[in-house]
């Protein structure tokens, strides 16, 4: 009789194991299951005998609790004993690192199962460990069944498996496997179609300029508003151009003295690039106190190209908006760009086929995040992001750089997208690296947009760049059969990124009407142009990636409890997954944004273009919320000069302060931010989703800082 059992048991061993079904020993677990193939394709077993690169992903410390935040806060709440007391940069990245035991343990468990200790490499950031084994030890080990995964519209290669499994006692020290769910690194492409590549989705997801520019035809009236007539000259009409006095006179910003070279002012730029003729003339005709020459300090990252010749399609006009409304405000102040991509890679993030366009300028300021892994993801995705080395003309030849940089204290960044135009773990992963170098001391903004509660038109595949609902349960571009909200299709506000990030300042529009001046109060931006379909609005709303964070839950708070915008909502889950929940149109639990706002309508400056009728032209009105960002940042960068001045730190995560200090603004009550059928949210008392705390009062700001240790 126990001979029978014992053959019988043999024989169901040998049949579960030919089958694919292997029995799973009780000291395993299930670590990762796919769930749809979606985008890619299976195809058949990877050989036995193949080599595989294992990598092992560690995980890391502080990113689902609140040690990282109450780090962040013990050095930017203005209450704390140790504000200003930053972390240096081998200290952050030793409280995300993975802890002393997770590597030992699971390269303990790789030497137990067979594999030569001295085949086992432990990253130097020790994020992860890596080795090279047959296929066959691989499946071994992970009971899992390697494939080969071909993407259905570019025919690139991967392997990978549908689900694998580790011990139960080393599963909280592993954060993901490659190649596993997260399929490896390419294998090799398949030829593919052009139309094919074309039709992939991530060409509606573009990397947007947040701003527009209006060729100057006047408006049929040139007598400035009655009100102006006890005004100096250059303020009298601002209501229709805006100009630096203006600005100066709105939030009562002080003419600069100052320019420690520690305080430069730090601009992000891709793609586009400054022409120097354009900024000389800008000099003459507007401030020439500013000499001809005069320059920013351009970092090339990745071969990052800059300046532009004037008529070069590259001169685009974003990073000399950039500088014409912030350095006259910080002049003697310098200004420096971090050109990021080469012209090549740079151009397919601007023409909508690359969505990422962050993570490579994070690489190269902080050479642990190359091969970071937090929440799934380690280092770059080669579909989303960059990938160097570049071997097409213009490219950059040489790998990507990690690490050669050093940040300015404090940085704008006024380009943006829609939030799911890039994957939850990506972004959450990317956000935690803007909290380290909030931790270092460092104050990071970015414009809001400039569509209201949308993104920008034809994002994720709708007119108005609105979501749908049943998030990744069907996608949210064409909710299924099953999807019990596909009447919302279009109809969810879409938040835009990098500005969800909680770690950076979220910066809204702001404008005069035509008929105001200096001593009117403004309203949130809102600009029709003609044949436009959507207005310019400034961009706000609630995250559906990232939770409200503690320093603004008062504020918004408030804002629910006294001006609650009547819309139907939901409470986005972890995995973002129930988007359109309850007919909801906004994820009442979200970050909110904007934080803050300032003036991004009828800008006076200078961009070289041919004209509708043909003439060349350079006189220009700008609009949008990369307009507001830069002032924003001239002003922190004011601040900091003035604290260096007497031997304090710069401010960096500036939030705390600003929220427990509702006195130093101008509080905004006028406006709506139009969008997905909807008139958006409005502009009220006190915090709101469309222009935040409101615009600052310069002179009250600077007050509240400069009593700060």
């Amino acid at each position: 009789m126990p001979r029978c059992n014992l053959f019988w048991s043999l024989a169901l061993i040998i049949l579960e194991t030919l089958s694919g079904n292997a029995i799973i020993p009780d000291t395993h677990v299930v670590h990762e299951k796919r769930l749809s193939h979606h985008a890619w394709s299976r195809n058949g077993r990877v050989h036995s005998r193949s080599i595989v690169p294992l990598r092992i992903a560690l995980t890391q410390q502080n990113l689902d609790d609140e040690t990282g935040y109450q780090k962040l806060m013990e050095v930017s709440d203005p209450d704390s004993p140790r504000y200003g007391q930053y972390l240096s940069s081998k200290e952050v990245h030793s409280m995300f690192a993975p802890s002393a035991d997770a590597a030992k343990d699971v390269s303990d468990w790789l030497i137990e199962a067979g594999i030569d200790q001295d085949d086992i490499l432990e990253f130097e950031n020790k994020a992860w460990l890596a080795a090279h084994i047959p296929a066959e030890k691989f499946e071994q080990l992970f009971h899992a069944e390697l494939h080969e995964y071909e993407h259905k519209a570019t025919g690139e290669l991967k392997i990978g498996c549908d689900v694998y499994h580790v011990p139960e006692r080393i599963r909280k020290h592993i954060d993901y496997v490659t190649p596993g769910v997260a399929l490896s690194a390419r294998v090799r492409k398949r030829n593919a179609k052009q139309s094919d590549f074309a039709e992939h989705s991530l060409q509606r997801r573009a990397l947007h300029a947040s701003h527009m520019i209006l060729e100057d035809s006047g408006d049929g009236n040139d007598q400035p508003p009655v009100n102006a007539a006890d005004l100096r000259k250059d303020l009298s009409d601002c209501g229709r151009n805006i100009t630096i006095p203006c600005l100066r006179a709105l939030y009562g910003i002080p003419k600069p003295t100052k320019n420690d070279s520690v305080n430069s002012l730090g601009m992000f730029e891709n793609f586009y690039s400054y022409a120097q003729e354009d900024l000389d003339e800008f000099y003459t005709r507007y401030h020439p106190e500013i000499p001809n020459g005069t320059h920013p300090i351009t970092i090339s990252v990745n071969g990052g190209a800059g300046p532009a010749n004037r008529t070069a399609k590259e001169n685009g006009g974003e990073p000399e908006l950039d500088i014409q409304a912030a350095l006259p405000l910080i002049y003697p102040q310098t200004i420096t760009i971090y050109q990021v991509e080469d012209p090549p890679q740079a151009a397919l993030q601007i023409n909508q086929t690359l969505p990422g366009y962050l993570n490579t300028f994070l690489d190269s300021l902080d050479g642990s995040y190359c091969n970071y892994c937090a929440f799934g993801v380690c280092g770059d995705d080669p579909v989303l992001d960059a990938v160097y080395p570049d071997e097409r003309p213009g490219g950059f030849k040489q790998p990507r750089q990690c690490g050669v940089y050093n940040l300015t204290r404090v940085l704008s960044i006024s380009y943006g997208q829609g939030e799911q135009d890039l994957p939850v773990a990506y972004t959450r992963r990317q956000c935690n690296e803007f909290m380290k170098l909030a931790l270092q001391g460092h104050t990071i903004m970015a414009s809001s947009g400039d569509f209201g509660v949308a993104s920008f038109p034809n994002d994720t595949g709708t007119a108005k760049g609105c979501l749908s609902g049943c998030g990744f349960n069907d996608t949210f571009y064409k909710p299924g059969d099953n999807c019990p909200y596909k009447d919302l299709k279009g109809k969810v506000f879409h938040p835009s990124n990098p500005g969800n990030c909680p770690w950076i300042l979220s910066v809204g529009g702001t404008a005069l009407f035509s008929n105001q001046t200096i001593l009117d109060s403004e309203s949130a931006m809102e600009i029709y142009f003609p044949n436009n379909s959507v207005p310019a609005t400034s961009g706000g709303g609630f995250s559906n990636y990232f939770s409200r964070p503690e320093y603004q839950k008062k504020a918004v708070d408030a804002y629910f409890e006294k001006h609650d915008p009547g819309y139907k909502y939901y409470f986005a889950d972890t995995n973002v997954s129930n988007i359109g929940n309850n007919g909801g149109v906004y994820n009442r639990g979200g970050r909110g944004y904007p934080d803050v706002s300032a003036n991004g309508a009828n800008f006076r400056g200078i961009k070289w273009r041919k004209s509708k009728n043909g003439t060349i032209a350079t006189d220009a009105r700008f609009f949008g919320s990369s307009l507001s960002a830069p002032i924003w940042g001239a002003m922190i960068t004011l601040i900091n000069e003035e604290r260096t001045a007497i031997g304090k730190g710069p401010v960096g995560f500036v939030q705390p302060v600003l929220y427990k200090h509702p006195e130093i603004f101008n509080d905004i009550t006028n406006g709506t931010s139009d969008g997905c059928g909807t008139s958006g949210f409005k502009a009220v008392e006190g915090w709101d989703p469309i222009t935040g705390l409101g615009t600052p009062n310069f002179p009250k700001m600077l007050e509240v800082f400069m009593k700060l240790p």
